[in-house]
């Protein structure tokens, strides 16, 4: 069982360079000197996903010279988080470029353009 977190933080990291590879604040392939800013739900009972993120962005820093992943945790009861993700995703202006959610919203999303296609890059 010891092995789970590890395999977890793994695929956290590799999750993570994925889809910030194809990221940058300009909209644009490179992620040279660019912030990306990283929007997930954080409770007081689920802190596991916290932590794997920050393992993620510490890796992925160490190996993106002049990339700056910023993490932006919303501490809010799952209803919140949906309400003040779904509002931030209303505007280019304060959309994160990268959100944790269900996968029973990925459809919705998909169809109200949120969300990038990243087939090209896996």
């Amino acid at each position: 069982m010891r092995a789970l977190p590890t395999v977890t933080a793994a695929t956290a990291c590799v999750a993570l360079a994925l889809v910030l590879g194809g990221c940058s604040a300009d909209g644009g392939d490179s992620t040279d000197g660019d912030t990306v800013t990283v929007v997930y739900s954080k409770t007081d009972s689920f802190t596991a996903l916290d932590t794997l993120l920050a393992q993620a962005k510490e890796q992925f820093e160490a190996e993106n010279e002049g990339v700056t992943v910023e993490l932006q945790p919303i501490t809010a009861t799952d209803d919140e988080y949906k309400t003040r993700l779904q509002l931030s995703l209303g505007s280019p202006d304060t959309a994160p470029d990268v959100f944790y959610e269900d996968t029973f919203n990925v459809r919705s999303d998909v169809e109200a353009g949120y969300l990038l296609n990243l087939d090209e890059y896996l």
